[in-house]
């Protein structure tokens, strides 16, 4: 919907949500000249549970951080990940444990990052290997990073 021309009164009278605003460029606009007008951007939720559908979660963002902020040193996989709710501490303590040793060799197995340590590579290996039904999931353990990264994003 045009906003120069249109205020969206109707659009948000049927409940539609305003997320966002186009910046004026078409499809081919390869030389960035904008020629188009800037349209409101709305959708409407079909499932009032979306966020649960799609395995996000609404984080609640106590203030903004800045783009690089708690993760500088060695307490960052615990910013990141200590807030993950696995069902079992130890669980999530070895996630944290987890996620700072594959930080040392991105793009390595963890077997060959943990140079020996069988103990690690088992623990490591039990976390991820856990049946469909349990606390240990993708949308479990990305839930606190997913908040950190709402909140590097609420700076910008």
């Amino acid at each position: 919907m045009e906003i120069d021309r249109f205020a969206g009164t109707s659009y948000q009278a049927a409940n539609w949500i305003e997320i966002g605003r186009t910046k004026g460029r078409g499809r081919q606009d390869r030389a960035h000249s904008h020629a188009k007008s800037v349209k409101a951007i709305y959708v409407y939720p079909l499932q009032a549970d979306f966020r649960q559908r799609l395995g996000g979660v609404e984080p609640v963002v106590a203030h903004a951080l800045g783009l690089a902020e708690g993760l500088a040193g060695d307490g960052w996989a615990q910013q990141e990940f200590g807030g993950a709710k696995l069902g079992d501490r130890r669980l999530s303590e070895r996630l944290v444990h987890s996620a700072r040793t594959l930080a040392t060799m991105p793009g390595q197995a963890f077997s060959g990052v943990a140079r020996g340590d069988w103990a690690a590579v088992k623990g490591y290996y039990r976390l991820i290997d856990q049946p469909d039904d349990a606390q240990v999931s993708v949308p479990a353990i990305l839930a606190p990073h997913r908040a950190r990264t709402v909140q590097r994003m609420k700076a910008h």
